[in-house]
């Protein structure tokens, strides 16, 4: 089954937008540690956290949510974000555009 490969142990990501959602700095520090730790590659936290961040600024979430919390998602998101560069291994390709 080449080709195929665990996307990201959802066990792992899933605290991640919890806690991101709750509004949580050091909970999303914590819980993006916790997924590199258990085994989640640096690439898909990374991945939940860009779709944390996407998701963030539909409208129908802004609706479903209130813009309460949709602010209160920003500064956990940037501490998850922040956590992640921090643990970035040597080898993880740079995450952009492409366009250089």
């Amino acid at each position: 089954m080449q080709g195929i490969r665990s996307r990201g142990n959802l066990q792992n990501l899933i605290p991640i937008a919890v806690v991101v959602v709750g509004g949580c700095e050091p909970c999303a520090e914590k819980m993006v540690t916790q997924a590199l730790a258990q085994g989640s590659s640096w690439q898909d936290v990374d991945e939940t956290l860009r779709i944390l961040a996407d998701m963030q600024k539909r409208q129908c979430v802004i609706q479903a949510l209130g813009p309460g919390t949709i602010a209160r998602m920003e500064k956990p998101l940037a501490a998850g974000r922040r956590t992640l560069m921090q643990l970035k291994p040597e080898n993880a390709p740079a995450v952009g555009c492409g366009c250089s």
